[in-house]
This record gives structure tokens, sequence and C-alpha cells, in this order.
């Protein structure tokens, strides 16, 4: 626990810093890493986006394994429950060790709401860093701007300064003979410790892709149930492509796989999402009828 200096996390790239995320607290098998910007967490419908809560979780797991194990590792596989909509800051994730076993260590980390209130729950994976043997390209430096296909509709939440999609700069979704599909790049500014794309941004790309799925293919409104991500290769170079498939349909639950790909072409990760699908109101169906979903 050497080295902790005042709030700051040990390990604190530059996409952590843009979510103004802070370390709380720590014992000698936890780390609790706190946000208090309501504005880099939020979803087009004004609440906090699924990617963002996994994201703060997956910070949480490393920063513990860092601070209570001195031992630099990244997170390999993880499990996830959505358990309620986040609306309240700070939102606070608690990362606590469950088990060593040689290489791998198995992390349980808890997100709450601004209320105290247990809304995501996460079982994470990690192994010790290794040398990749693979060729970084250098990020790009982001000068554009996210356009998201919500903007201008009913659905986008009024007042929204950005969303978590745009700390991600993470594009609107598009399809074509492959598939649906959602993009980013490499930036320096999403870019992990590592230098390459940020965990967290990866999953985030699954999220959306799911949720554009869901939309599009389903015509429903989407509510994740459980998710679970394998982190395969680092994404080292752009663009990143991540691409949905419908396993199978029920009368209100959906599976589907989402496989992300970088610029080379390689698996980067494997997503398997269960969704909630209900019917959009009348006025927002419309609306995406009009747009030609």
């Amino acid at each position: 626990m050497q080295g902790i200096i005042d709030d700051q996390l040990p390990i604190n790239d530059l996409f952590t810093e843009n979510l103004s995320l802070v370390l709380q607290s720590y014992t000698k098998k936890s780390v609790v890493v706190r946000c208090d910007s309501k504005d880099v967490f939020l979803n087009p419908y004004g609440f906090a986006h699924g990617g963002f809560l996994y994201t703060i979780g997956h910070i949480a797991a490393r920063n513990m394994a860092l601070v209570c194990l001195n031992r630099h590792m990244q997170v390999v596989q993880s499990t996830c429950q959505y358990l309620g909509m986040v609306h309240s800051a700070p939102i606070t994730a608690e990362a606590k060790l469950m088990s060593v076993f040689h290489e791998a260590v198995v992390c349980e980390a808890k997100v709450y709401d601004g209320k105290g209130e247990l809304c995501f729950l996460q079982t994470l994976i990690l192994q010790d860093t290794t040398e990749d043997g693979v060729e970084l390209v250098f990020p790009k430096k982001y000068k554009g701007k996210t356009e998201s296909n919500f903007m201008n509709t009913g659905i986008m939440a009024k007042g929204l300064k950005r969303t978590f999609d745009d700390v991600c700069h993470i594009g609107a979704p598009y399809t074509d003979a492959k598939g649906i599909h959602v993009q980013t790049d490499l930036y320096s500014d999403t870019s992990s410790d590592r230098g390459y794309v940020h965990q967290g941004v990866l999953f985030t790309m699954c999220d959306n892709c799911v949720a554009a799925c869901v939309g599009m293919l389903q015509k429903k409104r989407p509510v994740t149930v459980t998710a679970s991500i394998h982190y395969l290769l680092p994404a080292v170079k752009g663009p990143i492509t991540a691409t949905g498939s419908l396993l199978r349909a029920g009368n209100k639950l959906a599976y589907y796989d989402i496989i992300v790909r970088d610029g080379t072409g390689k698996k980067c990760c494997k997503a398997q999402f269960i969704m909630n699908c209900t019917d959009w109101p009348p006025q927002i169906a419309a609306m995406l009828k009009k747009m030609g979903f």
C-alpha cells in the first residue's frame, strides 16, 4: 500500500483522468474508487451508461491488484449483472479481493449510486501483465465530435452536454452486408496505461452494439440483464469495430454475441449479452420508424 498520494489512483491513465475518478479509500483487501462528475457517465437516456458502470468496476479491480497485492495486472474476463438504473452521483465502485491462484486473481466489484444503493455487480479475473509481443501504433489525438443516432429525437435526454459515448468517442451504429456495427479508433485520451484502447472502451462498444442490434433487428427498447466479456488481444490499431449477432430471441429475453476486431482484423474481445427487450413508447417508435429503424 506504499506510494499512495492523496486520492490519486496508482493506475491513472489519461482515460481514467478524463472520467474524474479518484481513490476514495483502501484496505488490505479492497479499494474504493469514486466518480463525482455526472457529466461523464450518462447515456442518451439521462442515466448512467452500462459501459461506465463496467468501466469504473474494471478500473477499481486493476487498482486493487496493485494497491493490495503490489501486482500490475490486466483483466482477462468479467461477468456482470445490472441491478438498477443510476441517476445520481457520486458513483462508487468497491473492488474486493476474493482469491489468488498463482498468476490469476479473482475480484468482486460492486458499484453503488449516489444514494448508496447497489446497482451493478461484477466478477473479474485478472492475470499478471506480460509483454504483449505486438507493435503499438501511436494513438491519434481526437479532433472530431461523436455523432449519435439518438440526437434530435425524443430519446435523447434534454440538457445533456455530453454522454459516455462522447467520452469514449464511439460513433453511431451502422449496417452493411456483414451485420450491425459500431466503431471507434485508437486515441490518446481513450488509451490505457499500456497504450492500447482501454478495455472499458471496448466493453462500452459491445454495450452500444448490442443495444443497436435490439433496436434495429427486434424494433425493441434494450435493457441489459447480464453480460460477460473475454479479452483476447489488445486493440493496437484503428479502426476498432464491434459487430453483433443475434443468437436467440424469446418473448422478452434475447441473447447476443458481440465480436470486436481492431484495424489488423484480429479479434480483441468477445462478449455475450442477455437483453430484456420491451416496446418503445409510441411517440419514440414513430420517430425511429422515420429514421429507418
